[in-house]
């Protein structure tokens, strides 16, 4: 009985450190101001081999104003594709607050940026060394993990959408860790009279 309890202790521990990490995370936009609609987007939220993450939007809209994501922190964000994006938190109008995204900034007010964003964007998140998963950026306080946001001309509130995760791929590190474990636990089995215990 006694070996027992090391097996089932590593096992559980391995399965744990799975869920808790993620070397990859996707998601569609899939809900537009509080109602479910078909995807006009993805989010692909990469971690990096130097600590940063690696972001790319891809939307089928004609152009829009914003993005955010559900960070703790404000988070250093560079390397915008999009020449008019920088760096900004959120205040929604119907999702609560985002601690970090970007905006469309071309000099003039940001809800009327003239050069709307348009196409796919890809940024870097953080500094080197900051994260070991993406989902360092997305423990927050919003009830949801991303926010895109577009505001046509004339209206008088604005177009918004949210996404939370659909997909994660784990940290090769931790899944060699899980494997391990699990060969370890059959190995274990292999060599333990079941019956005797």
């Amino acid at each position: 009985m006694k070996k027992i309890f090391p097996a089932m202790f590593l096992g559980l521990f391995l399965t744990v450190v799975q869920v808790a990490q993620a070397d990859v995370v996707q998601a569609n936009f899939t809900e537009l101001n509080g109602l479910p609609v078909a995807s006009v987007g993805q989010i692909v939220f990469s971690l990096n081999s130097n600590g940063t993450i690696a972001a790319s939007l891809t939307t089928s809209l004609s152009s829009y104003q914003g993005f955010a994501f559900n960070a703790p922190i404000y988070e250093t964000q560079s390397d915008f594709s999009d020449p008019y994006a920088i760096s900004s938190g959120w205040g929604t109008y119907q999702y609560g607050v985002f601690q970090s995204g970007f905006v469309c900034n071309d000099g003039n007010a940001t809800v009327n940026c003239v050069n709307n964003l348009v196409g796919p964007m890809t940024w870097t998140i953080g500094n080197v060394g900051e994260f070991t998963s993406v989902e360092n950026v997305l423990d927050g306080a919003s009830s949801y993990d991303f926010y895109l946001m577009n505001w046509p001309a004339g209206a008088g509130t604005p177009n918004e959408w949210v996404a939370d995760v659909s997909a994660t791929v784990p940290e090769p590190k931790t899944l060699l860790l899980f494997l391990l474990g699990l060969v370890y636990i059959l190995g274990l089995r292999r060599k333990t009279d079941w019956r005797s215990l």
